[in-house]
């Protein structure tokens, strides 16, 4: 009985990994993030001269952080880019409207955006068609800033999905 228990708890992992669905074309086909957005848009949005963006974990290119070139500071420490497929969007709206959420309006299918102000850390989300994504600002700007800020980056991404 104990052999086919650990059987059963070795396949069915095995079987969940292996016949989970894609993700979406979109998100696949746009894996170089830090490529979504130049240095120069982001240091127009921000308002200070930025770094080159860069992975966290080389491999994995859905996720690209952005620094000031100055250093950090406390009205702006990074902001960072994540690409997801849209079933994402859907579940982070979910938690997020704990937080309330506001909605933006005319900036893809859907976009909303979450000030965490307590800990200085301010998203933008945006969905369109079967891609989605969230620009973070870190750190204590002033929420119109930020929200100007992400709003001009975000159409930025629209235009190179």
């Amino acid at each position: 009985m104990r052999v086919l228990f650990r059987l059963f708890a070795l396949v069915v992992p095995v079987a969940v990994i292996t016949t989970a669905p894609p993700p979406s074309t979109a998100a696949a086909s746009a894996k170089d993030t830090c490529s979504l957005l130049t240095q120069s848009q982001l240091t127009d949005a921000v308002g200070t001269s930025m770094n080159a963006g860069t992975y966290v974990m080389p491999v994995y290119t859905r996720t690209c952080t952005w620094t000031l070139a100055s250093g950090a500071t406390p009205a702006v420490r990074s902001l960072t880019l994540d690409l997801k497929p849209a079933e994402a969007y859907e579940a982070d709206k979910k938690l997020d409207a704990q937080a309330n959420a506001t909605g933006v309006p005319d900036l893809g299918d859907d976009a909303y955006y979450v000030n965490f102000s307590g800990i200085s850390i301010a998203s933008l989300s945006v969905k369109k068609g079967d891609v989605s994504f969230k620009l973070t600002w870190y750190g204590a700007a002033d929420s119109q800033r930020i929200m100007t800020a992400e709003k001009s980056l975000a159409s930025h991404v629209l235009s190179n999905l």
